[in-house]
């Protein structure tokens, strides 16, 4: 669609009654350890991921200049939907984590400002968090880009982790402030070392240190490992497991 005028005539939220969830979640779940291993589910499409979806970015982001009483709907609408799945997914899965995603900014800077984040997004995240907590389950925000203007809010809005926490936002310093309060994942100059194509196994593995070095000390961070090759994926693990042994032991 190219706009949300009418947005109801084009879009409706799947019927989530129409599942046979206890089946769909006893063959899913056969073999899970539940006495070893934590369970996350990873919630894709947040609020305005699901509007370039499907608008397309251009059309999205104008969207909250031109439609902004049905962008408030339509996220609202989105919401109810994300809130009623997370019930489903705790009743017939038994998840400990959901991780929701949004994505909120490039390289350098956010989509919008903050003042039209708090405005627009926040809302909805907050319902999120409450429905993920109200459920017993923990709440993990995901959040590509440069994100480093709302750390603070969703702090203070209750989030238990945020991950994958790109390099593009300043780690360390997110590290110093926030890191006794939330979880922290990630933290990996990814595009700069690890997924630039001449990159020396020294490069990696000096990244990897300097990751650990500014993340790991007092807890509360995972060395998320990033999407990346194999060959890379492999130094990269090995090298956490052994130089960050001191670390996590």
């Amino acid at each position: 669609i190219e706009d949300l005028e009418d947005w109801k005539e084009h879009i409706s939220m799947p019927d989530l009654d129409s599942y046979d969830w206890e089946a769909i979640a006893a063959e899913a779940t056969a073999g899970w350890d539940r006495e070893n291993r934590v369970s996350l589910c990873m919630l894709l499409e947040g609020p305005f991921e699901r509007m370039v979806s499907l608008m397309g970015f251009e059309n999205a982001a104008c969207a909250f200049y031109e439609t902004p009483d049905e962008v408030h709907e339509f996220m609202e609408a989105l919401t109810d939907f994300k809130c009623r799945y997370i019930h489903i997914l705790k009743k017939y899965f038994d998840f400990d984590i959901i991780a929701f995603h949004d994505d909120w900014g490039d390289n350098k800077n956010m989509f919008f400002d903050m003042g039209m984040w708090r405005t627009f997004i926040r809302p909805c995240i907050q319902r999120v968090i409450d429905a993920v907590h109200a459920e017993g389950m923990l709440f993990e925000m995901h959040s590509c880009g440069y994100i480093y203007p709302t750390i603070g809010d969703l702090v203070e809005m209750g989030i238990d982790s945020l991950q994958p926490l790109q390099y593009v936002n300043p780690v360390a310093d997110i590290k110093k402030e926030f890191g006794s309060q939330i979880l922290l994942s990630g933290g990996f100059d990814t595009q700069g070392v690890l997924e630039r194509p001449n990159a020396t196994e020294e490069e990696i593995i000096r990244e990897v240190h300097r990751t650990l070095d500014e993340m790991a000390p007092g807890g509360g961070y995972v060395a998320l490992v990033p999407i990346i090759n194999d060959q890379v994926r492999a130094v990269v693990t090995e090298e956490i497991s052994r130089y960050g042994e001191g670390f996590y032991q």
